[in-house]
């Protein structure tokens, strides 16, 4: 089977949510010899070929237009958009990764970019017609047949993989002194405002303990809270770090905090997991689905309730272990090679329409 895969997703210097997505299932289509794999990238990432180029071993053919799309080569019977697009062509049989659908939810983005997700979304749907549909927790599938259930025969879940996170690194800790780790960019989304301020609530009992964020600032109202947050006593932001720093930093938390208000899957706390850090997260949505009972789960909402959740986790060093012990054994499920596997399937369902 012949696959051409959209990449334009790497255009940035660092790999978000989605392109940890796209580099590592890339890697595990390739190890399947049923699967012929190359790849495109849309016109308008053009400029950014080369830094494109950099993350993924496979060669690039010329960039596209996804909407002046019928001239598009056809050495390929299977074209799958993994980050929102897919062209507007009956060339090929396509198929479509939605990761969430945060833009129909009101202050998680500015009113411009959610209308414009709210747009891209419906045109995807309703005009460039996908074959198939991946959808990477059942939340999101419920999410989108809200919306579009005439979606519903078409769309499948396909959970991502969480091996990418190599096993415990050996090498001493990288910041002397406990703290719980938040990993992920600062923004509304994420709840970053609501975690220090239970953070504060809670941190004259533990005076040696710091709240350390490790991510960007991106999103919505995202440089405004940083200058909120560094404002308070024991809270540290690292922006941006390394794989190989963010797997230290995690291995030796006292706990991975990931209170977001919205996610599609929710990388940290599988990653966490797959190390053998405890997580804190949200007791709804894709968290609580994909945490599945092996995480702590706190009404993130409420920042009384939240900072209880993080305080009786701190002091119950036997739940911590516990979660550690659960964690890693359920996470194990999670691999890229089952991820590309039931992607297969996909394509095939795809190819049979």
């Amino acid at each position: 089977m012949k696959v051409n895969i959209d990449v334009s997703g790497l255009n940035g210097q660092k790999l978000t949510g989605v392109g940890v997505y796209v580099v590592n299932l890339i890697k595990a289509l390739q190890a399947i010899k049923e699967i012929k794999l190359s790849a495109s990238y849309r016109i308008s990432r053009i400029k950014y070929r080369k830094a494109i180029q950099e993350k993924v071993d496979i060669s690039l053919r010329v960039p596209y237009n996804p909407l002046i799309s019928n001239f598009l080569p056809k050495p390929y019977s299977i074209f799958h958009g993994p980050d929102y697009w897919i062209p507007n062509t009956k060339l090929v049989k396509k198929v479509l990764t939605i990761h969430d659908l945060s833009v129909f939810h009101d202050g998680l983005w500015s009113k411009e970019f959610a209308d414009y997700g709210k747009m891209r979304t419906a045109q995807m749907l309703t005009k460039h017609k996908p074959d198939q549909i991946i959808v990477v927790s059942d939340f999101v599938k419920g999410e989108l047949l809200n919306r579009f259930p005439t979606f519903e025969e078409i769309t499948t879940t396909v959970y991502h993989g969480v091996n990418h996170f190599a096993s415990p690194l050996s090498e001493k800790k990288k910041l002397e002194f406990p703290y719980i780790l938040c990993a992920g960019t600062i923004e509304v989304r994420k709840n970053s405002s609501r975690l220090v301020q239970a953070f504060d609530r809670i941190s004259s009992k533990f005076p040696n303990l710091k709240l350390v964020f490790a991510g960007g600032i991106s999103g919505y109202q995202g440089a405004e809270i940083a200058e909120e947050i560094i404002k308070i006593k024991n809270v540290i932001h690292l922006n941006y770090v390394d794989n190989e720093t963010m797997q230290n930093l995690i291995q030796y938390a006292e706990f991975v905090a990931y209170p977001s208000v919205y996610e599609g899957f929710g990388f940290p706390i599988l990653e966490a997991m797959n190390l053998g850090t405890p997580v804190l997260t949200s007791d709804f949505g894709a968290m609580k689905e994909v945490s599945d009972g092996k995480a702590f789960l706190a009404n993130t909402l409420n920042v009384s309730m939240l900072a209880e959740s993080m305080e009786e986790l701190l002091k119950n060093e036997t739940l911590r272990k516990k979660l550690s012990v659960d964690g890693q054994e359920y996470v194990k499920g999670f691999t890229w090679q089952k991820c590309a596997q039931e992607t297969i399937e996909v394509y095939k369902k795809a190819n049979e329409v």
